[in-house]
């Protein structure tokens, strides 16, 4: 095997910056924030992963949302650094459960508690859009789905928009009752 030959970077101070330099606004469109899994991998684990090992692997990654996969790799939910903090871990195993036994799964958002948008409303969509629906749905998180190919096309984060714009999204969970009292009307 070639080893591959290092110079010094004495001479060269500036960095290469993309040939479309974006200007991101909330009027952006929607699609420029989106993880596009047609474009960047899903972060995944598999669904028998204990919780703290999630946690390390999400840390060590610096990712603050995976996707949850079966064994035979079929979508179960997703699951965020918040979920799986340290002390939602020692409240299940003050509830009894053994520490090496709680899986990433006991903390997942299932798919059927996620919501999702179609490909087709993003692409004309701004991201202003797209945060709105996030804080009326009380939801940091929401699917993008291709309707035509029946997939999971990809996921909108408030953590990953607000780094994006570098200002704050604050999204306020809704109460149990909201979210009955919604369902019903």
């Amino acid at each position: 095997m070639n080893t591959l030959k290092l110079t010094p970077t004495i001479d060269i101070d500036e960095l290469a910056w993309p040939n479309e330099e974006l200007d991101l606004t909330t009027s952006s469109p929607a699609v420029h924030f989106l993880v596009d899994f047609k474009k960047t991998r899903p972060q995944t684990l598999k669904a028998n992963l204990s919780a703290v090992e999630a946690r390390r692997l999400m840390q060590a990654a610096d990712v603050s949302t995976e996707v949850i996969l079966d064994d035979a790799g079929r979508f179960l939910g997703i699951i965020s650094a918040d979920d799986i903090i340290e002390r939602k871990i020692t409240k299940k195993v003050s509830e009894g459960h053994r520490r090496s036994e709680i899986l990433a799964t006991d903390f997942m958002i299932p798919k059927r508690a996620l919501r999702t948008i179609g490909y087709d409303e993003i692409c004309k969509a701004t991201i202003a859009e797209v945060i709105e629906t996030l804080k009326q749905s009380g939801k940091p998180h929401c699917l993008v789905i291709d309707r035509e190919d029946h997939l999971i096309r990809g996921i909108f984060s408030a953590v990953d928009i607000s780094a994006k714009l570098q200002m704050p999204i604050h999204i306020q969970e809704k109460s149990d009752f909201y979210r009955i009292h919604t369902a019903a009307h």
